[in-house]
């Protein structure tokens, strides 16, 4: 237990005092007790558990209120904060249960009241219930989904919402010769003994027909009134569906049209025609849609199926007794003959022939190889050549589908001669082709191919100047024997000098 002292001590020799204050513990324990309750005022009942301190005598103590569902505070009894002492010290907090209230309202469709409102009081969290009232001219058309439930801080407002009983006339819109409803069925409502007047809508893709209505206006009565609009369909135009070739404008193959009335649905399609296809940038942008009074013209576009056969010819070896020569880009060889060997040269060219259908119909092709002037066929050419009367080589491929390509092999001899120098083109065209449709190639330009060897004649001289002399003989076409006189001269002028 802690004890506060206070002393004073008077000195009488200074006239002066001096006052001490200090705490000090004793080895006194007393315990003191503080209880804190929550209790509904009206009723004294606790609300909420409290608590309860139990501590030494002296000691602080602090309480609080709280924060309780569906009740307000009222005061509290007690000194909420202080010191614990020897007694049991009680703090109550008051509280009382937070009112509330539910408005019940009767009303009409505009919001007017049939009767005056009626007001349940409460607390918030106590249940209620409202029940619907019955009036003589009201019928109830709304039942509030509120209408029961448990009340809340703000106030609940329930409405019930009635209309006046009342008659009604009743206008149907119907297509004579099925009775269909064309449109919505339209009420007038009102009193017995009211006027009304009832009219015809315009509906969309339909005319009026006969007969009209004798009763479309009048008073109304207690039995309803039914008042009936009759039409008729009007005719559409006619759709024409065509199926064109693009190029000449003209109908592939026969088209057809399409009746009806108008706002009837219609779909065309296009079709698969042998040979043609289809052009899918260009597709009608009418091809389906509805009837209107307007003709109207669907085209399809098509473009024959291209048809196109190309051909290249490469050099695929060059040998000069038994020895390769080069070939550049698969296009030219060039072969020097020494002057000594001329009549023992052995020259053996391999070319290859790729035949490719670049387009996409099948089809077939006619080949022809033409023998250089200065090579002959050689015993190793395939015999899948035949020769024609020129001594050219002849060949129809197999059927290409699109992509598909064949390659042939074409095998040649030199002919030895004193003369048989110079360029020798060996030039492989495509001369005919053939498919079912009947078409013509799309491009003929890719229809010759050829392959170039060039033989020239080797003098043994290092002179720059001979080796020119050789290259004028062999495109002036000189015989070897001219060149081989005109290569002694030169030797002797040389000799004099």
């Amino acid at each position: 237990m802690t004890n506060h002292v206070k002393g004073t001590i008077d000195l009488y020799e200074t006239e002066k005092s001096n006052t001490v204050e200090d705490d000090f513990e004793t080895k006194t324990d007393i315990k003191g007790t503080v209880n804190t309750k929550y209790i509904d005022k009206d009723t004294g009942e606790e609300i909420v558990k409290g608590n309860t301190i139990t501590d030494r005598v002296g000691k602080d103590y602090n309480t609080e209120k709280k924060e309780i569902e569906n009740y307000d505070f009222v005061e509290v009894n007690g000194t909420k904060e202080g010191k614990i002492a020897e007694k049991t010290t009680e703090v109550i907090y008051y509280y009382t249960k937070t009112p509330a209230e539910v408005i019940v309202k009767y009303v009409d469709e505009e919001g007017n009241e049939i009767e005056k409102q009626e007001i349940v009081s409460g607390h918030v969290g106590e249940k209620y219930e409202t029940e619907e009232k019955k009036f003589d001219e009201y019928e109830l058309i709304k039942k509030p989904e509120n209408s029961k439930g448990s009340m809340t801080k703000d106030t609940i407002t329930v409405t019930y919402i009635y209309k006046r009983v009342k008659t009604k006339v009743t206008i149907k819109y119907l297509e004579k010769e099925t009775n269909k409803e064309l449109a919505e069925i339209t009420t007038i409502e009102g009193f017995v003994g009211e006027k009304y007047n009832a009219e015809r809508k315009t509906i969309t893709n339909y005319q009026k027909a006969e007969p009209e209505p004798e009763n479309s206006s009048g008073k109304m009565t207690k039995d309803i009134i039914t008042v009936t609009y009759y039409y008729e369909k009007i005719p559409g135009g006619i759709v024409s569906v065509k199926y064109m070739d693009i190029d000449t404008k003209e109908e592939i193959v026969q088209g057809y049209t399409i009746q009806g009335y108008v706002g009837d649905g219609y779909e065309t399609k296009e079709k698969e025609i042998p040979y043609y296809n289809i052009l899918q940038k260009n597709l009608p942008s009418n091809s389906k849609g509805n009837l209107t009074q307007l003709n109207e013209t669907v085209i399809y576009y098509y473009k024959k199926v291209p048809f196109n056969m190309s051909i290249n010819k490469t050099i695929e070896e060059v040998v000069y007794n038994g020895k390769n020569i080069s070939i550049k880009n698969g296009k030219t060889s060039k072969i020097d003959i020494a002057a000594k060997e001329v009549q023992n040269a052995n020259i053996r060219v391999k070319y290859g022939i790729t035949i490719t259908n670049t387009e996409e119909l099948a089809g077939t092709a006619q080949v022809i190889d033409k023998i250089p002037q200065h090579f002959k066929v050689s015993q190793e050419n395939p015999d899948y050549w035949s020769v024609d009367k020129d001594g050219n080589l002849v060949f129809t491929t197999k059927e290409l589908k699109a992509g598909e390509s064949v390659k042939l092999e074409v095998i040649l001899d030199w002919v030895n001669g004193e003369s048989n120098f110079g360029e020798e083109k060996n030039v492989a065209s495509i001369i005919s082709t053939k498919n079912e449709a009947n078409y013509e190639e799309v491009n003929k330009n890719d229809n010759n191919s050829e392959a170039t060897i060039m033989i020239g004649l080797q003098t043994g001289l290092d002179n720059p100047a001979i080796y020119l002399i050789s290259e004028i003989l062999l495109i002036s076409g000189l015989t070897l024997i001219a060149y081989l006189n005109l290569r002694l001269k030169f030797n002797k002028s040389i000799r004099k000098k």
